[in-house]
């Protein structure tokens, strides 16, 4: 037999030749093996003329060799041979310029008639004697030894099959090509000859190469498709349970067609496919492993074949079944791990595990100053995330740790240590994100989290943040010598590339999430700088991951400008609210209702969150990505004044406003008043403000004076801080104003409110409302 591979490659050209064959134009030839053939669509219009001679009439011949002596007809008439000796001359056919050849209209004729005369409660089979259709007018068919068809592709389109439950002897046979397709069948066995796989590559229907049929029936004893007169050909058991049939409307029925994707009421949007088993066959020159099902107790466990011999590639602990193996790199497998069968992913290593309900692994950049970087709890060594996601087959961070560019697991936190570039070792591979290394909590957790549990998505998550470092530090092409965060970050989007690769999936780059802006409070350049920093990254990782999708950069607002003592108000706040006003990108949330408490309750710093701000903080995150680009948080949408009164309303708003105050026993996720909830006038002549209420209806805040607002007036909102005053829903630049969103916290969040915050009732539930973001904007006079 020739080399396997090359074999496959003959495969792969007969395929293409048939899918040229069945789906070309009128014009479209098809050549193979040195033969050429018109497309179906070109011969329908090559036969044309002789429809339209049938209709006008045809010429008779009692034999063959009759109509071959008169030549020529005289109007490129059709003849029709009725009455040869030779039972298969008696067709219809047609004058090709230089002789008579049978018309495949013949073919249609034969298939309505057999249609209309088959009896439908009988299962079709291989017939007793040969069949009156040779091999050559198959392009595709299955055989048995004397040549008799089984399953086939007709020539001209048909699709013909006789097929009984058991038909011994029966081989492959491609057209031209002698190569068998072999798949590997639930046991680990390679005795398949030939096999009908769906989407995902798990085996529905197939021979075996001593003509028995195989069909995967999950409980046979309820299927709901049986033979009836409805079905005009199936594959079925002794006890007449369909695995694939075909009713006389065109639609596929059975227990595999019942498991096939996007079935829209033809075989033709049938999922389900004739494909090569990658891995199912290799020789002592081969790489490619093989891949079986032994038992391991209480569950199917997979066993990996080798050039080191035979070993084990899941642990036993679940059920793995149906392997098959890819590009020498990964094999897909089904299990019901988590108590649904679904098809899962693994590198031949074993080193990753992923579900498979997504082919495209998304990837999130964590980038900006400290508070991107994973977080202690609230003085104690613990995470809400824990050492596992809630989804560890679907959310992912590289093997070095959520932040790969850690030197040692003691030393990570030195901010020194955090420009060292990435051994490329610490981006190997991905394993299940969380964090019993630190056991902090980082950006992305809660995000992935929420939003997986939604809808099911296939996340990675690496972090590539910077303590105390301005945008100068963490821009694009700062000199090597000095800075890696922004090079860290690439680095990372090309491993994550070649991690999904690997797991045979697509990559992308969904996201970029920036906590960044301490540093830069008094930048006046600074929106500026955030829209070239969000540029240089989509321009960046489109050249290596080829997305044409632009890669979002979502911020928070950093409410701790006023802590060092220096400056009362901030330049970047304001830059990163016209951010999103201005449709540069996703301004999530501000941080002014979220404690400041890193380092405990009773010690906070009062600029860094702590694991449950950062898991809080994360969940917004999730809510304006999967808002995506019709996401606003709470803003203003107009600010307007009449005589005394300023009236602001608002975009992002989800159901009413209100003024969510701070009460240590009744409002514990409120905030505290800084006065006017918030709000004060600038550059307004003098005049001051007497009082803030919500409109009747409550979408908007009237604003009284006492005095008519005069030209460039600006009305800003949690703007002006406290010297030396800590960030956070207590003190330093705040506000009161939120709506009435009821999106719920996690469960994790819950617990961590009633464990560790000793809150309950409605406050352990509190929903994640959106607050007011800082703002700064000019007053128009009406």
């Amino acid at each position: 037999m020739a080399n396997y591979f090359n074999e496959v490659s003959r495969l792969q050209a007969a395929i293409d030749a048939l899918d040229e064959y069945f789906g070309g134009d009128e014009s479209t030839t098809v050549t193979y093996n040195g033969k050429t053939k018109n497309s179906i669509e070109k011969s329908f219009s090559d036969r044309f003329a002789g429809l339209q001679a049938m209709v006008n009439g045809r010429l008779t011949f009692a034999t063959k060799a009759l109509m071959d002596a008169a030549g020529a007809p005289p109007n490129n008439e059709l003849a029709e041979v009725w009455n040869d000796p030779t039972p298969g001359n008696n067709k219809l056919y047609g004058w090709d310029e230089t002789h008579w050849t049978e018309s495949k209209l013949s073919s249609y004729t034969d298939l309505k008639t057999r249609i209309q005369e088959t009896d439908v409660n009988l299962k079709t089979r291989i017939p007793e004697q040969p069949l009156p259709h040779s091999l050559d007018n198959f392009v595709w068919a299955i055989t048995d030894s004397e040549g008799k068809v089984g399953m086939g592709l007709k020539s001209n389109g048909e699709f013909f099959s006789s097929i009984c439950q058991e038909v011994m002897g029966l081989t492959q046979r491609q057209h031209s090509v002698e190569t068998q397709v072999l798949a590997v069948a639930p046991d680990g066995s390679t005795d398949i000859a030939w096999g009908i796989s769906d989407q995902n590559g798990a085996l529905g229907l197939a021979l075996t190469r001593d003509g028995k049929l195989w069909a995967r029936l999950a409980n046979p004893e309820s299927l709901r498709f049986k033979t009836d007169e409805n079905i005009v050909w199936s594959v079925a058991d002794a006890a007449g349970q369909v695995a694939l049939g075909i009713d006389k409307s065109g639609k596929t029925v059975g227990e595999i067609a019942n498991r096939c994707d996007n079935i829209d009421q033809a075989l033709t949007a049938c999922d389900t496919r004739l494909e090569l088993l990658e891995g199912s066959r290799f020789t002592s020159d081969d790489a490619s492993p093989l891949v079986l099902v032994e038992n391991a107790g209480d569950f199917d466990q997979l066993v990996v074949i080798d050039a080191d011999g035979k070993h084990p590639l899941t642990d036993g602990s679940y059920n793995a079944r149906n392997p098959s193996v890819h590009k020498n790199s990964y094999v897909k497998f089904s299990s019901d791990r988590d108590g649904v069968e679904r098809l899962y992913r693994m590198l031949l290593s074993g080193q990753t595990v992923c579900k498979s309900h997504n082919n495209t692994l998304e990837h999130i950049l964590i980038i900006g100053q400290s508070n991107s970087i994973p977080k202690r709890g609230m003085g104690v060594d613990a995470s809400l995330t824990g050492d596992l996601v809630n989804d560890p087959y679907g959310i992912f961070m590289f093997n070095g740790w959520v932040n790969p560019n850690r030197v040692t697991d003691s030393a990570w936190w030195d901010t020194a240590l955090q420009d060292v570039p990435i051994d490329p070792g610490n981006m190997a591979y991905l394993i299940p994100a969380g964090d019993g290394l630190f056991n902090n909590e980082s950006h992305g957790f809660g995000a992935c989290e929420a939003i997986n549990s939604q809808a099911e998505r296939l996340f990675l998550i690496s972090g590539h943040g910077k303590g105390g470092a301005s945008y100068s530090v963490l821009k694009k092409d700062v000199p090597a010598e000095n800075y890696s965060a922004y090079r860290n970050s690439i680095e990372a989007v090309a491993a994550g590339k070649r991690a999904a690769n690997a797991l045979g999936l697509d990559y992308k780059v969904t996201a970029l999430f920036c906590e960044h802006g301490e540093s830069d409070a008094q930048n006046s350049g600074y929106l500026d700088h955030l829209i070239e920093w969000r540029d240089n990254y989509n321009a960046d990782i489109k050249r290596i991951t080829g997305q044409a999708d632009n890669i979002p950069l979502l911020i928070s607002q950093q409410n701790s400008w006023s802590l060092g003592g220096n400056f009362a108000t901030s330049k970047s706040v304001i830059a990163q609210y016209q951010f999103q006003r201005d449709g540069y990108g996703y301004l999530v949330a501000p941080k002014y209702f979220i404690a400041h408490d890193a380092n405990g309750p009773t010690n906070p710093d009062g600029i860094h969150t702590s694991a449950y701000g950062t898991r809080l903080l994360d969940e917004y995150y999730a809510k304006a990505l999967l808002a995506g680009e019709t996401w606003s948080p709470l803003m203003p949408e107009s600010v307007q004044a009449n005589g005394k009164t300023i009236t602001v309303s608002f975009a992002g708003r989800v159901g009413d406003l209100r003024f969510n105050i701070y009460h240590e026993t009744n409002n514990p996720h409120g905030v505290s008043d800084p006065g006017q909830y918030g709000f004060e006038l600038l550059n307004a002549g003098g005049i001051a403000i007497t009082s803030v209420v919500l409109s009747d209806d409550k979408t908007q805040v009237i604003v009284a004076t006492d005095g008519d607002v005069p030209n460039g007036t600006e009305l800003a909102y949690a703007y002006t801080g406290e010297l030396m005053a800590h960030a956070g829903p207590l003190t330093g630049p705040r506000g009161c104003l939120a709506d009435s969103d009821t999106t719920p916290p996690s469960e994790k969040l819950q617990n961590w409110r009633a464990t560790q915050l000793g809150m309950n009732g409605a406050a352990v539930t509190e929903p994640l409302c959106n607050w007011c973001v800082t703002f700064l904007e000019t007053v128009e006079i009406l």
